[in-house]
């Protein structure tokens, strides 16, 4: 929100803070989707 903010206001880094935090967050979430799916799995419920 702080960089898109920024970005709007007229300073391009705002555009790189964001970028940022999208790619982290997408990171992020693929991490907690793959822990998700190992859990069901777990080789001791089965």
């Amino acid at each position: 929100m702080i960089g898109a903010a920024l970005f709007f206001f007229g300073h391009l880094f705002g555009l790189y803070i964001a970028a940022i935090a999208i790619v982290t967050n997408t990171c992020y979430m693929i991490m907690a989707a793959w822990l998700l799916v190992i859990g069901a799995f777990d080789q001791r419920t089965a």
